[in-house]
């Protein structure tokens, strides 16, 4: 499947291995205000509840046209809407209003494909796949002379990972108009898993914007090489994000809002804890994924020095 599609086989693991579900998921034909359309008509009574399905079947992302990921609702019997030559439309039946339904693609899912694809992928010798997927740990491995890269640093180890970056690619967007009503991602597979750490991190922990000002290549609180860089306490901790979603529950069981905290600004305030923010929370456990990547990886021997056959 990596040879015969590999734009499409890149963006299915890349993604898959993120917490951004909405690029994954299939699509419900929906209202102008979001609903999804229901056939009303299909109740029956034998079957009171059918009046809860779809209007229509449901529409499913194909990855692998080389112009990028597409929706398609089933028409004549196929998902796909572009022929496979890529030189012409089947002209799919696209509703003007559509729902994303929750793939359900988590942890679960993802640690078999980090094991599976790295077990596998290597057998064709390809080393295309192996450099998209390689990461780096700061302090198992050497830092690498590795560039263009990507960089994160997770804000309660303090470890810090690299991974070789092959460019952009706008998904589900026009890509002549900067990626209007899409999103502009990593096309490399860990470098994506790295990317969506550091969104994660510039959205649940202060940045440092003032040693790190915007740059024509980076935003406010970024380093030339896309690691956001977080603001710490005098302590080390790193300074948590006031996230306005989440409330703390008083003893009496009222909710109160937090208040936000930076003790290099005032020393007396009490810092926010990663799990009163929600991006951070997931930060959290979202580390998982770039750990074990690097660590099949190594069981893997991506790591090791390469020697002559037949020598142990």
């Amino acid at each position: 499947m990596a040879d015969v599609l590999p734009d499409g086989f890149r963006r299915v693991i890349a993604n898959a291995l993120t917490g951004d579900r909405s690029i994954l998921a299939p699509r419900v034909s929906a209202s102008a205000n979001g609903l999804p359309l229901l056939d009303t008509t299909a109740s029956t009574a034998s079957d009171p509840f059918a009046s809860r399905y779809p209007i229509q079947p449901l529409g499913w992302v194909s990855f692998w046209p080389s112009g990028g990921p597409e929706i398609c609702f089933s028409t004549q019997g196929r998902n796909a809407c572009t022929n496979y030559s890529g030189d012409g439309s089947f002209a799919p039946d696209l509703p003007a209003n559509t729902a994303a339904v929750d793939p359900q693609v988590g942890w679960e899912v993802q640690k078999f494909l980090i094991a599976w694809t790295v077990g596998l992928i290597k057998a064709n010798e390809k080393t295309k796949w192996t450099d998209m997927m390689r990461i780096w740990r700061l302090g198992q491995n050497s830092a690498p002379d590795v560039t263009p890269r990507i960089e994160w640093q997770d804000p309660t180890s303090g470890e810090v990972y690299y991974a070789r970056t092959i460019g952009k690619e706008c998904l589900f967007g026009a890509a002549a108009n900067a990626c209007a009503g899409g999103q502009v991602v990593q096309k490399g597979i860990a470098a994506r898993v790295l990317e969506y750490a550091n969104q994660l991190t510039a959205r649940g922990y202060k940045l440092d914007t003032v040693n790190f000002p915007a740059t024509a290549s980076a935003p406010a609180g970024f380093n030339a090489f896309g690691r956001a860089m977080i603001v710490r306490h005098p302590n080390g901790a790193p300074v948590v994000q006031l996230d306005p979603a989440i409330r703390n529950v008083t003893p009496e069981g009222a909710l109160q809002p937090a208040v936000a905290c930076d003790q290099n600004l005032d020393p007396a305030c009490t810092p926010l804890t990663p799990d009163q923010n929600h991006w951070s929370h997931e930060l959290v456990t979202y580390k998982a994924v770039p750990d074990y990547l690097w660590q099949a990886e190594l069981v893997y021997g991506w790591f090791n020095a390469p020697s002559e056959r037949g020598v142990f």
